[in-house]
């Protein structure tokens, strides 16, 4: 008995308590493969089993959407449930604005001077109007360092020659 892993599970099993959560760990777990196999890949990120009481599998959404789309899939989804625990008998779906996806916040990415010379180019070859403002200030946004995470809406008459 030198893997680890029996080891534990024989102690975890050898008291009463710690047995009884492990069991439930262990259906916790396969509710939520079962849940996760029964939905469309883009969904498993935002729902999960909170826990199974009295054949009430409560699921979780990150959005009311997200909570819709369930009770669409519902019956498939308790049928995925009942294969993993056949004491499940329905499925109560609860709102969950905690499981939405983290937003990414990393800066963003810096053009190099062969992409802000496109810009400029791309800029000077339009019309004069709105769409080669924009231009003009994406190429001219990066160069200003105290403007550089600004929305443009926020620059308007403070570009350099806008109007030739």
């Amino acid at each position: 008995m030198n893997d680890p892993s029996r080891r534990v599970g024989v102690l975890l099993n050898a008291v009463p308590a710690i047995k009884a959560i492990s069991m439930q760990l262990e259906t916790a777990a396969a509710l939520q493969r079962a849940l996760h196999g029964a939905l469309p890949p883009q969904m498993a990120a935002s729902v999960g089993v909170l826990h199974c009481e009295n054949g009430v599998a409560v699921v979780a959404a990150a959005s009311g959407a997200a909570a819709a789309r369930l009770r669409m899939l519902a019956p498939r989804l308790t049928r995925a449930l009942r294969l993993a625990d056949p004491q499940v008998r329905e499925m109560r779906i609860v709102v969950d604005v905690s499981r939405q996806p983290r937003v990414r916040t990393e800066r963003p990415c810096r053009l190099d001077e062969t992409g802000m010379a496109a810009w400029r180019q791309l800029a000077n070859s339009l019309p004069e109007g709105p769409l080669r403002q924009a231009c003009r200030a994406l190429a001219g946004g990066q160069e200003r360092s105290g403007l550089q995470h600004q929305p443009l809406e926020n620059q308007e008459g403070e570009h350099d020659g806008d109007h030739e």
